[in-house]
């Protein structure tokens, strides 16, 4: 991957994974809570390329839950979208921000690479 700011690569990030169609088939990692909440994926691109996504914020998890604020406020979380590969640039922003029900969390882009490598499809975080 050439070398881009962080912004640029955020954004392409963003088009490759609505360009990707129906996510669950291109999902090589689901990460989730001790408690069992999705707190992020890794899908793979069909250039080979790893997005990682996220919701910050308060957001439900599933068809059955519910987001933990009132009616009307608009809070719904916000995504997050990388590459995990930063190009050029090594171990530039290993931290990536993810979050669930559980509350904001911290990953490692280094370490959700290599739960890719080793062919892991979860990834349990506490």
């Amino acid at each position: 991957m050439e070398q881009l700011s962080p912004g640029e690569r955020r954004d392409r990030a963003h088009a490759a994974l609505a360009a990707l169609g129906p996510r669950h088939e291109r999902t090589r990692l689901e990460v989730r809570c001790a408690s069992g909440h999705h707190v992020a994926a890794v899908m793979e691109s069909p250039d080979g390329l790893l997005i990682y996504a996220t919701t910050i914020g308060p957001h439900s998890h599933g068809s059955n839950d519910r987001v933990d604020t009132g009616h009307g406020t608009g809070a719904h979380g916000r995504p997050f979208v990388d590459f995990l590969d930063t190009g050029d640039i090594p171990n530039q922003e290993d931290d990536l921000p993810a979050g669930c029900e559980c509350g904001p969390r911290t990953l490692s882009r280094t370490a959700l690479t290599d739960a890719v490598a080793k062919r892991a499809r979860h990834l349990l975080v506490d």
